[in-house]
């Protein structure tokens, strides 16, 4: 109750009995519950509208797990060629989309994403 009363979040919505990271880590409890309703609605509409255009990638607990899912799907569009799994490389590319309303549709391969941070780096 005092890690609530002093606007932190609780250790154990943060870290399992083991001592494991199990959820994201954020400075206030403010910050932790907007971001686990962002969250939360991301999955919702994803659930109740189908696939959207462009996904949250912060918004994932497990964003690689996100990845290796979007390359399986790339791997069975081309079964065909027998591309296999390990074959596949990722291929980042910047486009010119300021705000998410202008993603209209879902690339014909992979996947758009939002939400990336740059530490450290300049463009």
């Amino acid at each position: 109750m005092n890690d609530i009363f002093n606007a932190r979040v609780p250790g154990p919505w943060l870290f399992t009995p083991g001592g494991d990271e199990f959820s994201w880590i954020l400075p206030t409890l403010g910050l932790w519950f907007a971001s686990l309703l962002e969250r939360d609605m991301q999955n919702r509409q994803w659930l109740n509208s189908g696939r959207p255009n462009s996904y949250w990638m912060t918004g994932f607990f497990n964003p690689q797990g996100f990845l290796t899912g979007m390359k399986q799907e790339v791997t069975r569009m081309h079964k065909a060629q027998s591309w296999a799994l390990d074959d596949i490389t990722y291929y980042t590319e910047v486009t010119d989309f300021e705000r998410l309303e202008q993603v209209r549709s879902a690339p014909r391969e992979g996947v758009y994403v939002h939400g990336l941070y740059f530490d450290g780096c300049r463009w």
